[in-house]
């Protein structure tokens, strides 16, 4: 039996403001979308300019809301414009697309500047491991030995 209608919890307003791409001021902008040496070094990597500002603005964009967006040039052309102008002296853009390899890419390397890590089984033995420190006292010192050990091994 194939459902007509999906259930909906949240307003189509909600939607966009909890996984739209947000909106700037220039100000707002200026904050956003600047880059320290380790992004700028990041970006540089990147030969291409337009595609380089599309970095840059998933780059701020992931700083404001840490989601992986589905975005396009129409979506983000005012941000693309700021970020050419202040970052690159580039006053114009042309329309282009950007591969879903690309931005894949792109976003593998935002993960890295962000420090986010993949879900391991380290990290769900750690998760498991913890509630057994706060309601076991009397075996805490063994059990921090062994979380310590298993954080030791996820940083590895």
């Amino acid at each position: 039996m194939a459902f007509d209608e999906r259930r909906q919890i949240l307003l189509a307003s909600e939607l966009d403001d909890l996984y739209g791409i947000p909106t700037f001021d220039d100000e707002q902008r200026r904050q956003n979308f600047s880059l320290n040496s380790i992004e700028a070094d990041a970006a540089a990597r990147i030969r291409n300019i337009s595609h380089r500002s599309f970095f840059v603005a998933l780059l701020g964009y992931f700083k404001i809301k840490p989601i992986c967006l589905n975005a396009s040039f129409g979506d983000t052309e005012s941000d693309l414009r700021f970020i050419a102008n202040e970052h690159y002296e580039k006053t114009t853009l042309k329309r282009f697309t950007v591969s879903p390899a690309q931005i894949s890419r792109f976003y593998k390397r935002i993960f890295e500047l962000r420090k986010h890590h993949e879900w391991n089984k380290c990290n769900r033995r750690l998760i498991y491991t913890l509630p057994d420190l706060i309601f076991q006292g009397n075996r805490a010192s063994t059990l921090s030995a062994d979380v310590t050990k298993c954080s030791r091994q996820c940083v590895m």
